[in-house]
């Protein structure tokens, strides 16, 4: 249930908020419950906190996002 709360706070201006969320993403990503809904599929992202770098991680987590949205 944690997933699309977090999906939203991405749009934070918040340089640091933004890279734990990412991180939180990637474990909620990892959660048994949720691997089964997608197959298997986890979120490729890391505790980041460049902002050049969470552009590049944030679009591979919409990627997964649209891809299994309708799953949550």
């Amino acid at each position: 249930p944690a997933i699309p709360f977090l999906i939203k706070n991405l749009q934070t201006r918040n340089a640091y908020e933004r890279g734990v969320t990412l991180y939180a993403l990637l474990l909620a990503s990892q959660n048994e419950n949720v691997t089964e809904l997608t197959e298997g599929e986890t979120i490729d992202t890391g505790l980041e906190f460049d902002e050049n770098v969470q552009d590049e991680h944030i679009e591979r987590v919409m990627d997964w996002w649209d891809k299994h949205k309708d799953s949550f």
